[in-house]
């Protein structure tokens, strides 16, 4: 099962906890029959993981696909469908001491029609759905009025419990889309005033306009988020824009240069080849085999930067082992490389 045992941060009433992902396929407790579709099981630890907290599972009703059939209606979240649930646990009530109390059973959330408001029970809360589930997620998220706030903030907050296990890369922009059940442009015009008010740094891709890749918390923000004292230093925003595999430009307010050479990229790869030395997702033909792949992606990019190949080395990586090549689009000293690279092909 391709996320199996994912870990993901959430923040809910002040506290910090770590979702497991363990199946998408089990039964309701609460209701054992057939008109209740599995989505998700969790195991929820403490933010420390010395503790198993409880477990918690998403379902929805059947009855409700004649709402959501529509493929139209069916698009969010198309992908990072995990991500996007732990995503919502900051957003719904949740007890802890509940979950300890039903220790052997699981707390469950279920996406259902035909009744009034949002019902809580012993151990299932219903959730009310909406004419699809990005509208559902929405008002979960966000009430009655989705506003440019409430955006950046849900924004901020996915970027954060990123930063929480991963300080040295960005959160990819494709995963905030799919996490986040906002219009695409809202996003980014949100993340582009968040740049603008030194929230947040961005990898972009040349262009006109410029495209965002990636994005990251700047350190006062992350003081903030986490309650501490709002500093009074102003910090520049910081715009990383990248021409080829030996220069990057990075914006600090005042447009001074920094160039970074491909001794940068270097450790990058060589920190990655450990990773996947070290995964125990991989049997051991598999890590020989990605790790060759990822070698010769290294060597295409540093030297010959052939479009072409560098695309095919980008598709087999996703299709043999893609948490290595999100790994890879997400850090900023490569991905504004292989996208310049792959731009080209288009020339």
């Amino acid at each position: 099962m391709e996320n199996e045992g994912k870990k993901i941060r959430f923040r809910n009433g002040g506290k910090k906890y770590l979702a497991e992902f363990i199946s998408d396929q089990f039964v309701s407790q609460d209701h054992q029959g057939t008109f209740i579709k599995p989505l998700a099981m969790f195991r929820i630890w403490d933010e420390q993981q010395n503790e198993v907290v409880g477990c918690v599972t998403f379902t929805e009703h059947l009855l409700i696909d004649s709402v959501w059939a529509q493929p139209h209606k069916k698009h969010f979240p198309s992908s990072y469908r995990v991500e996007a649930l732990v995503n919502l646990l900051h957003y719904l009530p949740f007890d802890p001491v509940r979950l300890k109390e039903i220790y052997h059973d699981c707390y469950e959330y279920r996406f259902d029609r035909n009744f009034g408001d949002d019902q809580a029970r012993d151990r299932l809360y219903k959730i009310k759905a909406n004419d699809s589930f990005e509208a559902t997620f929405q008002k979960i998220m966000f009430g009655d009025t989705v506003t440019n706030r409430s955006i950046q903030n849900a924004a901020l907050e996915v970027m954060f419990n990123h930063w929480e296990d991963n300080p040295d890369t960005n959160v990819l922009v494709e995963v905030l889309a799919s996490v986040l059940p906002v219009r695409e442009i809202d996003l980014i015009k949100n993340l582009k005033l968040l740049l603008s008010e030194d929230k947040i740094h961005a990898i972009t891709s040349p262009g006109d306009p410029q495209k965002l890749i990636s994005v990251g918390l700047e350190p006062p923000t992350i003081r903030e988020l986490e309650g501490e004292v709002k500093s009074d230093v102003k910090y520049p925003s910081v715009v990383k824009n990248i021409y080829g595999p030996n220069i990057e430009t990075t914006t600090h307010g005042a447009n001074s240069p920094v160039s970074i050479s491909m001794g940068k990229i270097e450790t990058v790869f060589e920190n990655l080849q450990k990773e996947i030395g070290e995964s125990p997702e991989l049997k051991d033909e598999e890590k020989q085999r990605v790790s060759q792949t990822v070698k010769e992606l290294k060597a295409e990019i540093a030297q010959d930067k052939d479009p072409k190949k560098v695309g095919r080395l980008v598709e087999k990586l996703k299709g043999s082992a893609n948490w290595v090549w999100q790994k890879i689009l997400a850090n900023p000293y490569v991905s504004g490389v292989i996208v310049e690279i792959l731009m080209k092909a288009t020339i």
